[in-house]
């Protein structure tokens, strides 16, 4: 609930009334978040034309908070001077990948969903056609774990082991690590340690002090740790490849 995270919110909410949303919104955050949308809404007589439902959630406990057909948002208990959490999205396994070019004319819908869940199926004379034959493996789910403010913390390594992309704040660079400490923030090598840990596959860094003019020193020192680092930089999109 510190301000660099939520005071943009209630700007955004309003931005998108502006845009014209009507879908429902969803938000997940700390205890107090739906207060604080509700006081600034009052004083300023904000009026959407959406539903927005506010979920509060325990910072303290690694929770499913989401199950979507497609994915899974769970919580990341983190260490801050006040309650904080990261959260975890994980793909759903996927369906298996028809072979187009191998599939006979004559397949149902019904049939071709049945293969896609990995069974076999029967052709029209009734013998029995192995899924492998007509279908390929399915991608790989992928997974992306964002860890904002934190100290240097092990215990989240078993929750984000082998996720394919990482955002971990990096506040410091190593000379500024006993600032670090004293304000529950982590230093780029604390965050590249974190990521060569849990074997994750790509790290982005972010959350830099505003002592930084230039980024280089940080980039390079998460770099000498774990090479596959990025900065993360405003207004830039990630793709999150599998490894």
């Amino acid at each position: 609930m510190h301000g660099d995270h939520y005071l943009g919110l209630v700007g955004l909410i309003s931005s998108m009334h502006l845009w014209g949303r009507k879908k429902e919104l969803h938000i997940y955050g700390p205890k107090g978040l739906a207060e604080i949308i509700t006081v600034q809404f009052k004083y300023s007589e904000t009026i959407i034309n959406f539903d927005l439902n506010v979920t509060e959630v325990d910072s303290e406990v690694h929770a499913l908070i989401v199950d979507h057909p497609n994915y899974t948002v769970h919580t990341i208990p983190l260490k801050h001077r006040i309650k904080c959490c990261g959260f975890l999205v994980r793909e759903k396994p996927k369906s298996r990948r028809l072979i187009h070019d191998r599939l006979p004319e004559y397949l149902t819908p019904l049939q071709k969903l049945a293969l896609k869940k990995g069974e076999n199926i029967n052709d029209d004379k009734g013998e029995i056609i192995l899924n492998e034959f007509l279908t390929e493996n399915p991608k790989k789910s992928l997974s992306f774990a964002y860890c904002s403010d934190t100290a240097y913390l092990e215990t989240i390594l078993p929750i984000i082991q082998n996720v394919d992309l990482l955002f971990h704040e990096a506040t410091f660079d190593s000379s500024m690590s006993e600032r670090a400490t004293q304000t529950f923030h982590s230093t780029a090598a604390q965050a590249a340690t974190v990521a060569l840990k849990a074997s994750v596959g790509t790290l982005i860094i972010g959350h830099f002090s505003s002592r930084y003019r230039e980024l280089d020193v940080l980039l390079e020192e998460a770099k000498a740790i774990f090479p596959a680092t990025q900065l993360a930089e405003e207004g830039k999109s990630y793709t999150i490849n599998a490894h």
